[in-house]
């Protein structure tokens, strides 16, 4: 599987290759951002299609990044606990963004297991259910995001429970290690790879730099 600095490579080197002896000069994490921007719209898009063609409201593995060890915070009297949510993720309906939230202690450490999936729900259905029998939803925990935290439906859920995980549907190529994959399904990669190039040939149409001074007149 290709790691994420092998698609910038690719992309550089075709820009390259499309103007002999222009001095090029791109930053690599540049590519990056709008590798992750690009591969974003494309997992956005697969959702919407999966849900139209009646194959359920889901996103690939492949567009998932994950994130562990995320501290909830517990405050006093009793109110609600939150923690903070590490990425802006995909606005999907119904909170599809947030593909689970899980607690990292489940097969570890001495905190209370918790084997239900956390229930995510929007704030509108925290209004709605909030004087309905089934409102406690039987005791199972639930929460909701709001902004960027992420708030349970009752207090001391991290001293019971310890730490999260979060799983959103998003590529964040800064979570990604230099040498490690960046997943992407197969079908996809040239069609990346030829959107980016065609991205940077649209924000670099100039006269073509043709005296080799290491000076660059983007």
């Amino acid at each position: 599987m290709r790691t994420k600095w092998s698609y910038a490579e690719s992309v550089i080197a075709e820009l390259q290759n499309d103007y002999p002896g222009r001095d090029i000069k791109i930053d690599p994490r540049e590519v990056l951002l709008r590798l992750d921007a690009q591969v974003n719209q494309l997992a956005k898009q697969g959702y919407l299609d999966n849900w139209k063609m009646g194959h359920g409201a889901s996103v690939d593995e492949q567009f998932i990044t994950t994130w562990e060890g995320i501290v909830i915070t517990d405050p006093a009297n009793k109110m609600p606990s939150s923690f903070t949510i590490p990425a802006n993720y995909a606005a999907l309906p119904r909170n599809g963004g947030i593909e689970q939230v899980y607690f990292d202690n489940l097969f570890t450490g001495n905190k209370t297991r918790y084997y239900d999936p956390i229930i995510i729900k929007s704030f509108r259905e925290v209004a709605m259910y909030r004087n309905n029998m089934a409102g406690n939803l039987e005791g199972r925990l639930s929460g909701y995001p709001k902004g960027r935290t992420f708030i349970f439906d009752r207090g001391g859920v991290g001293a019971k429970y310890g730490n999260v995980g979060i799983r959103l549907a998003i590529r964040d190529s800064s979570a990604i290690g230099d040498s490690d994959p960046y997943p992407i399904p197969a079908d996809i990669e040239q069609q990346v790879i030829a959107e980016l190039v065609d991205w940077f040939r649209d924000r670099r149409k100039q006269p073509t730099d043709t005296i080799k001074d290491a000076n660059d007149k983007a």
